[in-house]
């Protein structure tokens, strides 16, 4: 998968086949061992589209089976991945113990998929005679044995125009598993709520990373895109990538801090006495003078203890004070 593709997997973007086939074989096919997944690409090699309308052409699609360990024979289950037109994502499931050809699309039911369905039983015919030339069945005497049947009704439906392809991807897993489909089996907002795109390109981040450090990688192919976009409209590369320098502080920015530190330093050691702002520490020898009376030795009393003292020594000297003479008044003679 390159980087183009990659991206596609980010919110509101119709995945590309490349993701389509990258998910199909590493999430869907793992699933069971009796299961295969074709590329997206066999609808489009086998249906040419005409004047008269889609032809099924076998030759285009011959040796699709032989890639399969055993062929078709050795398998249960067949999905078929469809592009339609390049806008829409749906897929077929062929079931070769009942045999049966079911078809899935998020949309609902289309008038237009039953092309699908036929040529996909006139693939499955064309294998039969070329693993079988003795046989002489026609195809229509072949395909009575075969079910073919649109349950698009019984698949979850999307509630935008781009998100087919992961409904696709989780109904194929579903399937795969198991498990039969049905219109609640999950929601459009359970898929916006476990963020499936992201996990997809999670899968698919590490899986790349992992398997292929080279110069194949997505991380690579990161690189090489965010350079080519950083010398077009400037640096665009993503938050991870950044190498995060540390600051260094100028020595006159250091030197302001050492300041700011010592006068934090120096008022906290400061304390007032009788303020709420600490000025200095109060020590024994510290003398206080209230008014203009006397001082006082202070003895690391609280500064409202040392002014009542101060105020009662005040009153108690004034009372022994002798009291003042009289001076006469000399009058003129």
């Amino acid at each position: 998968m390159n980087f183009s593709s990659f991206i596609t997997l980010r919110p509101r973007t119709w995945l590309n086949d490349e993701v389509i086939n990258y998910m199909t074989k590493k999430v869907i096919q793992p699933i069971s061992s009796r299961s295969h997944v074709y590329s997206s690409f066999f609808f489009t090699r086998c249906m040419q589209t005409t004047t008269a309308g889609h032809e099924f052409d076998y030759a285009a699609v011959q040796r699709w089976s032989d890639r399969i360990p055993g062929g078709l024979a050795n398998i249960d289950t067949l999905y078929i991945p469809i592009n339609r037109d390049n806008k829409h994502w749906l897929f077929i499931q062929i079931h070769f113990p009942t045999r049966s050809i079911y078809l899935y699309d998020s949309l609902g039911q289309n008038n237009d998929n039953l092309v699908y369905l036929h040529a996909a039983l006139q693939y499955l015919h064309a294998e039969h005679r070329r693993r079988n030339p003795e046989s002489s069945e026609t195809f229509d005497d072949w395909s009575r044995n075969w079910t073919t049947s649109d349950l698009s009704h019984s698949s979850p439906k999307q509630r935008n125009g781009y998100d087919c392809g992961i409904f696709m991807l989780i109904s194929m897993a579903l399937c795969a598993q198991g498990i039969t489909l049905c219109p609640t089996s999950y929601t459009q907002d359970l898929v916006d709520e476990r963020n499936i795109r992201k996990r997809l390109a999670h899968v698919a981040w590490l899986d790349r990373i992992d398997t292929s450090p080279s110069s194949g990688s997505l991380r690579h192919w990161l690189q090489q895109e965010t350079a080519t976009a950083s010398s077009a409209t400037g640096p665009c590369i993503p938050r991870k990538a950044v190498e995060v320098k540390p600051k260094v502080a100028s020595a006159k920015r250091l030197a302001a801090r050492e300041r700011l530190k010592r006068r934090r330093r120096r008022d906290r050691s400061k304390l007032s006495l009788g303020g709420t702002r600490m000025k200095r520490r109060i020590r024994s020898t510290d003398r206080v003078t209230t008014g203009s009376v006397s001082q006082l030795t202070n003895r690391k009393r609280s500064a409202a203890s040392i002014a009542a003292a101060a105020s009662r020594q005040h009153t108690s000297s004034q009372r022994l004070l002798p009291p003042a003479k009289k001076r006469k008044r000399l009058h003129p003679t």
